[in-house]
């Protein structure tokens, strides 16, 4: 059904797949009041929103209606197909149609309806329905623009005008072209073959500073569309020279001069293949971008014969060279003398399995020797089989295990000099103690009243020595792991009276009990009995030692196939700070120079390594002023000690007894 407004328009209908041009009264048509089929217009602004930042219009795919004036005439930048230009003081958006098409001429005002599509970075209007809506024409103005890449992506779509140094002037299957360095950015001006008024750039040189008018388009096939910015001139007078470059003026015709010779390289090699470089570069980033500059390692992209194609920037500090100076060279060129064959075996294993591990000597340039390990993959890029070698510099972890060794070696060392030193102890030491405790036990026996006081501190003192003497042998024994256990079947009821008849004497001295709780008659285990005595006797010595008033008890108790012995007291307690590090050597509960009770601070951790190598357990409970109590848990019986068969020999099941009460 064909639509007419106030005034005299024409309009376009699409029926059956032609287009009719329909005439009738022209007049302002507003957003409020549409011709059928079109929708509610929406400024082009709201039509090229991209709130989540791809650089893809989020309508993209859906239909669109939008208002303005056309800023170039359908037949100017190509004949081939209808393509104008609509400009509505938000934006800009390309309308394109098939030849046959309304024309429309710069300056007239359309409705336009259809498909919103994203190609090669710019948006478009395709299969459109548009309306001529006034008889006025009236050409937008071109914005003069400061270009930046935001200023182009701000402006695709719209009449521009840019100003910048010609770096490149050619001819491509499209038609001439010219490239400008506006600033950071690189513009490239086209003027397509297909066009009813074609011309060329044959007038310009490089080096000319120019002013060009046009649509601000762009030519990106890749994400994310931030390279490859264009303007389409209409006509031959849209391009002039503009005097002097700000660049010449600021930096000086010679900087100028190296700068565009290599930006004309550049454009000149990239313009060759435009689509196929454009395309592997962006691969390229995005695969290798924060791999190579990120990387906390050297990275290396090979061939497969081994040529270096790629390396990052930790490659290039650790080794002193430039990227250039790699590419094109052997790997195994920069290794150490001699270590060619490693590496090339190194890349063959890679090819065959998939990966290789192993180290590299890499020279610096400087002549360095760098450790490196290599791990190296094959990858296949772009159909292309390369191999990714990624080097970790283990020059600092050579340095650690040299330092480990060195280590080693002096803790051996030290190991055999403290061997030395503690026999030396054993035997220039505990010899003379043994002389003089002989010598003062005749004495105490001989001399009269009035001297056998002093014998007998002799005596004692030299009996603490020799305690103490042993005590560090002792601990020095286990620390180095030559004490050697002998377990054998014993009666532990038996083992334990007999420790205690041994302190009996000193408990009756300080009007202590002396008391032993046992709830089997005989209890069978595979002990080394040394170690239990010694246990027994370190126990029961510091409880008598450190108890002034009360008594001792020791209790024996059976649990399945352990046994626990306690050992507890009424003495002076231990402060609950101490209780953490009571097993320490040389550590005691009364310490410094104003302690009360002597000792070395040795017998506590000589005790739990005893423990320990018998297969047991201490811990200790205290009330400080209350009294100790010392829990040892032990196995029964192991292995073949128990008669051959391993089984643990049953316990009778009898009365609780007391015995050995003081």
């Amino acid at each position: 059904m064909p639509f007419s407004v106030p005034g005299r328009c024409r309009t376009l209908l699409r029926v059956g797949g032609r287009w009719l041009v329909l005439l009738g009264s022209v007049g302002p048509v507003a957003a409020q009041h549409t011709p059928p089929g079109t929708g509610r217009l929406t400024p082009i602004a709201e039509v090229l929103v991209d709130a989540n930042g791809d650089r893809v219009p989020d309508r993209a795919g859906q239909p669109v209606s939008v208002a303005g004036r056309a800023s170039v005439s359908s037949d100017v930048l190509r004949r081939s197909w209808i393509e104008f230009y609509v400009e509505d003081g938000t934006g800009g958006l390309k309308v394109l149609a098939p030849a046959g098409a309304l024309p429309i001429a710069a300056g007239d005002s359309v409705i336009a309806s259809g498909r919103l599509e994203f190609n090669r970075g710019m948006a478009r209007l395709a299969d459109p329905v548009y309306y001529l809506a006034g008889s006025d024409r009236r050409e937008p103005e071109p914005i003069r623009l400061d270009v930046t890449q935001e200023a182009m992506e701000a402006h695709e779509g719209r009449l521009v005008e840019v100003r910048g140094q010609v770096v490149a002037v050619g001819e491509n299957e499209a038609g001439p072209y010219m490239a400008l360095l506006s600033d950071d950015v690189l513009l490239v001006v086209t003027v397509f073959k297909d066009r009813a008024r074609p011309f060329t750039f044959d007038d310009y040189r490089v080096g000319d500073y120019i002013a060009v008018t046009g649509v601000a388009g762009q030519f990106d096939p890749v994400p994310p569309y931030t390279g490859s910015y264009q303007v389409f001139p209409r006509t031959a007078g849209d391009v002039r020279q503009a005097g002097l470059s700000p660049t010449v003026l600021r930096w000086g015709l010679v900087g100028v001069t190296l700068v565009l010779a290599l930006v004309f390289g550049w454009v000149f090699a990239l313009r060759k293949e435009v689509q196929r470089r454009v395309a592997q570069l962006g691969a390229t980033e995005a695969r290798y971008q924060h791999l190579f500059d990120h990387a906390g390692d050297a990275v290396f992209l090979n061939t497969p014969d081994g040529k270096i194609v790629e390396v990052n920037r930790v490659a290039q500090r650790a080794l002193g060279y430039e990227a250039d100076d790699l590419a094109g060279c052997r790997l195994r060129d920069l290794v150490a003398p001699g270590a060619t064959v490693d590496v090339d075996a190194h890349f063959q294993s890679a090819l065959d399995v998939g990966e290789a591990l192993g180290d590299v000597e890499l020279i610096s340039r400087t002549g360095r020797r760098l450790p490196f390990e290599m791990h190296t993959h094959r990858v296949v890029l772009n159909g292309v089989p390369k191999l990714l070698s990624m080097g970790r510099d283990v020059t600092a972890r050579r340095e650690y295990e040299k330092g480990l060794i060195e280590a080693k070696r002096e803790a051996i060392e030290m190991a055999r000099l403290k061997s030395a030193f503690l026999a030396n102890m054993s035997h220039e030491i505990r010899t003379p103690l043994t002389a003089i405790i002989g010598f003062a036990e005749v004495l105490r026996d001989e001399v009269g009243p009035e001297h056998r006081e002093f014998a007998a501190t002799i005596e004692h003192g030299g009996k603490r020595l020799l305690g103490t003497l042993n005590s560090v042998l002792d601990l020095a024994r286990l620390d180095a792991g030559r004490e050697q256990l002998h377990p054998e079947v014993v009666d532990v009821v038996k083992e334990v009276r007999q420790a205690l008849t041994l302190f009996a004497r000193l408990a009756k001295e300080k009007d202590l009990a002396l008391g032993f709780f046992a709830n089997v008659p005989t209890l069978p285990a595979s002990l080394d009995p040394s170690a239990l005595d010694r246990v027994l006797t370190n126990l029961v010595g510091n409880a008598i030692k450190f108890t002034d008033r009360g008594g001792v008890r020791v209790c024996l108790e059976t649990h399945g196939d352990r046994f626990r012995l306690t050992v507890q007291d009424t003495g002076i307690g231990i402060e609950p700070e101490v209780l953490p590090s009571l097993f320490t050597e040389f550590k005691q509960a009364s310490e410094g120079l104003a302690r009360t009770h002597e000792g070395t601070g040795l017998g506590l951790a000589i005790t739990k390594r005893l423990v320990s190598l018998m297969g047991g357990e201490i811990r200790v409970e205290s009330i400080p002023g209350v009294g100790s109590m010392f829990i040892v848990e032990l196995p029964i019986m192991v292995g073949a000690a128990a008669g051959g068969d391993g089984a643990v020999a049953p316990v009778p099941a009898e009365a609780p007894q007391m015995v050995a009460e003081n």
